[in-house]
């Protein structure tokens, strides 16, 4: 709806335009959805917040943004995955996850955390299991 929305905006300024013809202004129209239709390629910001997730995204254009999903909630250390690019390098992403500050607890043990950060050439994995009992089991 958002994208009708602004499609009706821009043709409605196109239109009040007395000085461009029809085919002209069609053109014209055609441009400007195209612009908000691909909005990775266009500088923004966005947050969706949902009662589950929220989702925060900023974008200076295709060479650098950012992507960042999080649970919903309040406080720090939720969890959380991210994905970027900067200045038309690599794209880096990760994964945030504690079960002490989710809303998700794990099915085994009593806390599970996991750390996923990488590029494009690497990844580096963290995971780390409190059991109950004392038992522990943590891998890199």
């Amino acid at each position: 709806t958002a994208l009708l929305g602004a499609a009706a905006a821009v043709s409605g300024a196109l239109f009040c335009r007395s000085s461009l013809g029809f085919a002209e202004t069609a053109e014209s129209l055609k441009e400007e959805v195209q612009k908000v239709a691909q909005i990775w390629q266009q500088p923004h910001q966005l947050r969706i917040v949902g009662s589950k997730l929220e989702v925060d995204s900023v974008s200076q254009g295709a060479e650098q943004w950012q992507l960042r999903i999080t649970e919903a909630g309040k406080g720090a250390g939720r969890p959380a995955a991210f994905a970027a690019r900067e200045d038309g390098g690599a794209t880096v992403y990760g994964v945030n996850f504690d079960s002490a500050t989710s809303a998700h607890k794990p099915r085994i043990g009593k806390r599970v955390q996991l750390s996923l950060a990488g590029d494009e050439d690497d990844t580096d994995v963290t995971v780390n299991i409190e059991g109950i009992n004392g038992n522990h089991f943590a891998a890199s």
